[in-house]
């Protein structure tokens, strides 16, 4: 059973989200204070999938709590893609996860779209396993196909080994990311050092890199390779702490004027950025 989305209202949440595949992706994120739900809803930061921005909605309705995928497509002309979604409300116990999947085609009059999951009742009711500490999770995975009228940016596959940019490999979190050596360097004087100076890496095809988050690093790639990748609020401070430590200056200059322009960080915020990482037009 589906309905119409409400108008959400922005409201933070602790998100996790990421895409391994161009056109796949998962929202994974963890609504607190759900006591205080309503109708207005709340909304996730956007992921892109396919070069297209989503967002997922959740909002009591009904006197149940509901899910929304959220195409956020910002075009004039006619276009339409197909979605396959699965949308999960999870539980303590796995095997007792609530879950539909539904096939929808989104378009330009139609572009959100989800529906009822479980009665409030259980999911405020912590016997029932769905709520903990006032919190409940709720994931949205998603596979696009048959995109129509979208004008898309290209984009570069980190995970693509067959690219012929492509000359060396990292890996993250014990997965591979695939990268040229020579665009790293010329960002970075730590990938420099590392990969053409007197360290042991130099001739290595395969380099561990300790420490980082991959989807956070991948969204770092973005920012020095030919991109059309823009930098949020949510991900500000992350990409920031990786240009400090990989010294790399162009990303650094665009975190300071992003946060500089940015309404959305508080001053105290602001502060606190600038003086950990030495940001004095940030002051």
């Amino acid at each position: 059973y589906s309905f119409p989305a409400p108008r959400p209202t922005m409201l933070s949440l602790n998100i996790i989200y990421f895409s391994d595949d161009h056109n796949s992706g998962v929202i994974r994120f963890e609504v607190d204070k759900v006591s205080t739900l309503d109708f207005e809803g709340r909304f996730s930061p956007e992921l892109e999938v396919g070069g297209v921005p989503w967002r997922a909605t959740t909002c009591k309705s009904n006197d149940g709590l509901s899910v929304y995928l959220n195409s956020m497509v910002k075009q004039g002309t006619p276009w339409s893609i197909d979605v396959n979604a699965q949308f999960v409300l999870v539980n303590s116990d796995s095997c007792k996860n609530v879950t539909f999947t539904r096939i929808k085609t989104f378009d330009q009059s139609d572009y959100y779209w989800g529906g009822f999951l479980l009665n409030w009742e259980d999911v405020i009711d912590e016997e029932k396993g769905f709520v903990r500490d006032d919190k409940i999770n709720i994931e949205i995975h998603f596979t696009i196909a048959n995109m129509r009228g979208i004008r898309t940016a290209s984009r570069i596959h980190f995970s693509d080994p067959n690219e012929p940019r492509h000359d060396i490999t990292l890996v993250i979190d014990g997965e591979k990311i695939y990268v040229n050596k020579g665009i790293l360097a010329l960002h970075s004087p730590v990938f420099k050092a590392m990969l053409f100076g007197n360290f042991n890496e130099k001739d290595k095809k395969e380099i561990e890199v300790k420490d980082v988050d991959r989807k956070e690093f991948v969204e770092l790639l973005q920012l020095i390779y030919p991109s059309c990748k823009k930098i949020t609020d949510d991900s500000a401070e992350y990409l920031l702490k990786l240009g400090d430590r990989f010294q790399i200056t162009v990303v650094i200059t665009m975190l300071e004027e992003f946060l500089i322009s940015s309404d959305k960080v508080s001053n105290i915020d602001k502060l606190r950025i600038a003086d950990k990482y030495r940001l004095f037009g940030l002051k």
